[in-house]
Formats: structure tokens, C-alpha cells, sequence
């Protein structure tokens, strides 16, 4: 019996530990996603200094930059708000699922454990798999932006628009989003 109650102990014991690591990334996830916020305030001074200055040298309407890079915006923020939504769901499911480890050790069903575990694993790849996406995706924006950003007086409306039309291409963005954009904008392409 003792045996018995040694590998109880000790299941519990890396239950525990799961639980630990679990609180552990969910700091880290808020402390990311905080990150995530400032980075996007640096983005936003990036963008205002790119549409002062095609404004300035290119006479490009303050109204047409916003349109230009509406798709980009648009999908920038939907991924963002998905990223948090998924991040959070994640970490809701991997506190569930430790509890639920956690009764059965207690109910002493220990059948069931090796399939939890997958579940867990599984949850893990798939949450990893999906913040890389984004943050390859979020890379590749700030990489284009950046480039246009040191751009300084030399950037052209039609250097810029093209960067867009690229960036709008590598995100997998539809021409139908990007055609709304007005005649005149267009004509200085």
C-alpha cells in the first residue's frame, strides 16, 4: 500500500507542478499581450509619420493613406483581438484540464490520465503553432513599415503603394478589400 501512496503523492505532486507552470504562462501571456500594446502605440507613431510625410511631400489626402492602409489595419487588429481571444480560451482550457487531472488522482482513476496528457500536449502545439503565425505576421508589418519609415523624404506615393499592394499580398489580403479605394488615389499609383 504504501507504493500506492507514494505514486499518488507523486502525481499529485506534478499536478502541482502543472498548475504552477500554467499560472507561470499566464503571466507571461499578459505580460506579452501588454507588449502587444506597446508595440502597437509605436506603430501608430510610425504609420502618423509616414502619412504626415506623404502628405507633405506627395499631396497624398490624409483620408486616402487611412484608405490605403484600411486592409492592413482592419486585419492587423482583427488577428490581434483573435490572438488575445485564443490566449485566453488556452489558458481557461489548461486550468480546466488541470483540475480536471487533478479529481481524477483524487478519485484514484489513473486510466485516464494518458489521454489528458495528449489533450494537454495537443493544446500546447496547437497555442504554440498559432502565436508563431502571428507573430510572423506581425514581423512581416513591422519589417514593410519600418522599410517605408526610413524611407524619410525620399518615399514616393507610388514606392508606398506598393509596399501596401506587397504587404497586402503576404498577408493573404483579397483585392476586393483594396479596390474601395477612391479614383484618385489610384491615379497617383
Amino acid at each position: 500500500m504504501g507504493g500506492f501512496e507514494q505514486v499518488k503523492d507523486m502525481t499529485a505532486a506534478v499536478v502541482s507542478s502543472y498548475d504552477e507552470r500554467i499560472c507561470a504562462v499566464g503571466e507571461i501571456v499578459e505580460k506579452g499581450l501588454a507588449m502587444l500594446d506597446q508595440c502597437r502605440l509605436v506603430e501608430q507613431a510610425v504609420q502618423y509619420e509616414l502619412r504626415e510625410r506623404l502628405a507633405r511631400v506627395e499631396s497624398l489626402r490624409k483620408k486616402d493613406f487611412d484608405q490605403l492602409m484600411a486592409p492592413i489595419l482592419i486585419y492587423q487588429s482583427t488577428r490581434e483581438q483573435e490572438i488575445r481571444q485564443f490566449m485566453n480560451f488556452f489558458l481557461k482550457t489548461q486550468r480546466e484540464l488541470a483540475s480536471q487531472l487533478k479529481r481524477m488522482i483524487e478519485a484514484e482513476i489513473f486510466s485516464r490520465v494518458p489521454d489528458l496528457e495528449k489533450i494537454i500536449q495537443t493544446n500546447i502545439e496547437a497555442a504554440r503553432e498559432h502565436v508563431i503565425g502571428f507573430q510572423k505576421e506581425q514581423a512581416v508589418i513591422g519589417r514593410r513599415m519600418r522599410h517605408l519609415f526610413l524611407k524619410q523624404e525620399d518615399l514616393t506615393l507610388k514606392e508606398f503603394r506598393k509596399t501596401v499592394d506587397i504587404l497586402c499580398g503576404e498577408l493573404g489580403l483579397e483585392k476586393e478589400e483594396k479596390l474601395a479605394m477612391p479614383a484618385a488615389v489610384l491615379s497617383h499609383c
